[in-house]
């Protein structure tokens, strides 16, 4: 028997409180699913690095509980990290082959989080190179699949955290979202994604894509799970000045504080013009409106809101291309890595061909403080104003959206419907539910937008969401039965 398949955290800590289980049965457990699936089998291709000491880290975790020590609900548990975030004990290089064996000598301060809440990081998650694109394709590992069907992308650019979760190869993972990169692989995949307030967890230790977008947060298969994740990694950081004000915010436990019944009496805009109507669009779109119908069902008021120009503002507030050049050699610089610039890497032209017009682009800018740049920052200023004026108008708690516009594409193709750039320019929380499947069983995702330090309230209505009929619906794996199937729909 698996004792890891689609278990949650909760779960698996009682079992290991009653001595049912060990720790060092799960990342067992952990390791074995990695060998069945992720090189073998379907192929999913989400693991860049396994923790060549899992075991020895699970054995002092099972020590220290025989001992009365438990440092949280984490403790012993088979976590993964996308390889953007610093480890100590594993290379960190951004999917990128000139980073191949980079080993920074201190962990990121998330990572930090984890492991002094007795997480165990079986391993490091492959991700679209240097986090630059959606359909996780990087030089280091090529494509990863999505394991609701294996021909698919599982979304980016925080994929394999997503697939290693989905497939259950740990409890919950860490991703990094500047543009949706945690959002878009949890509605490819099923799964509950959640990009916080941006300083609410530290940047620290994460190759920078856009500092002012930035943020890492957790992917979980359950509600309850995201939150203890939550729980294990916001706060402020010394090292990080955006997160100096977050223990202002951030309550005693985000997982005490989940309660049911929030849904009802929220009222709800819906932005109609990110619902695509094209015909590849159009079962995304229904599966959508079905579900934000169930949360009118909870007792949510459903508000349809206009905005033709919102997607055309939001992009042009964007400050991903006048930062990621001048961001990412700060990093390299100071981390002492095998090159020193954008500019450099580009010349190996050792780098993907999905990323290569997005990095040369990304490569252009001469100089950090640009009339473009300023004109960006004042988008952001418009924008803010613009969807708070809004809300206000339309007296709505939450703004939803599909995540992305259509299903995961097949692989080698682009992703196209993206519609989660609002949140980073205003640095609002969002949240990716999971919203239903298409007549083929490839999951589809609601995102709910709120207000600044809205993540409890964002948790609860989810808690309602979930509880309200079967959300998760694994993929193709069985816990004792390592083998390929597809699931019927």
């Amino acid at each position: 028997m698996d004792v890891l398949y689609e278990q949650s955290i909760e779960s698996l800590q009682q079992a290991l409180q009653r001595g049912e289980l060990r720790s060092i049965d799960l990342v067992q457990a952990s390791l074995q699913r990695i060998a069945a699936y992720d090189q073998a089998g379907p192929c999913l291709n989400a693991l860049l690095h396994l923790n060549p000491r899992a075991l020895e880290q699970a054995e002092t975790c099972d020590a220290e509980r025989r001992q009365g020590m438990v440092h949280s609900p984490l403790h012993g548990l088979p976590v993964v990290v996308k390889d953007n975030f610093q480890t100590h004990d594993m290379p960190t290089t951004g999917g990128s082959r000139v980073l191949a064996g980079f080993q920074p000598r201190h962990d990121a301060w998330q990572v930090q989080r984890l492991r002094q809440a007795g997480a165990i990081i079986v391993g490091k998650t492959t991700l679209h190179e240097l986090a630059a694109g959606i359909t996780n394709a990087s030089s280091l590992s090529g494509h990863t699949r999505n394991p609701y069907d294996p021909e698919h992308i599982p979304g980016g650019s925080s994929g394999g955290t997503a697939v290693a979760v989905a497939a259950s190869y740990a409890v919950a993972g860490l991703g990094s979202d500047t543009s949706g990169s945690i959002r878009v692989p949890a509605a490819c995949q099923n799964l509950y994604g959640l990009r916080p307030t941006w300083g609410l967890s530290s940047r620290s230790g994460i190759i920078p894509l856009c500092p002012s977008q930035d943020i890492g947060a957790p992917l979980a298969r359950t509600v309850r799970d995201l939150a203890i994740m939550l729980d294990a990694t916001v706060g402020p950081d010394p090292s990080d000045p955006a997160t100096w004000q977050a223990a202002h915010w951030i309550p005693a436990s985000y997982r005490a504080g989940l309660q049911p019944g929030r849904v009802h009496g929220l009222r709800i805009g819906v932005l109609t013009s990110l619902f695509g109507n094209a015909a590849h669009e159009q079962e995304t779109s229904d599966c959508v409106l079905a579900a934000l119908d169930t949360l009118r069902d909870l007792g949510a008021t459903v508000v349809p809101i206009e905005t033709p120009t919102l997607e055309t503002q939001t992009q042009a507030a964007s400050l991903t291309a006048h930062e990621f050049k001048f961001a990412l050699a700060d990093y390299l610089q100071a981390q002492a890595a095998p090159v020193r610039s954008l500019t450099e890497l580009l010349a190996h032209n050792a780098h993907h061909p999905e990323v290569d017009a997005t990095l040369r682009l990304r490569d252009q800018p001469a100089h950090r403080d640009t009339a473009e740049r300023t004109q960006a920052i004042m988008q952001r200023s418009a924008v803010r104003r613009f969807v708070t004026e809004l809300m206000m108008t339309h007296d709505v708690t939450v703004l939803a959206s599909p995540t992305l516009r259509c299903t995961p594409v097949r692989i080698g193709e682009r992703q196209p419907g993206q519609n989660c750039a609002l949140s980073p320019v205003l640095g609002w929380p969002a949240l990716c539910l999971p919203a239903g499947f298409s007549a083929t069983g490839l999951p589809i995702g609601l995102d709910l937008l709120a207000p600044p330090h809205s993540e409890q309230a964002l948790l609860n209505y989810a808690l309602d969401w979930e509880a309200s009929g079967v959300r998760r619906r694994a993929p193709f794996f069985f816990g004792d039965r390592p083998r390929f199937h597809r699931p019927e729909v």
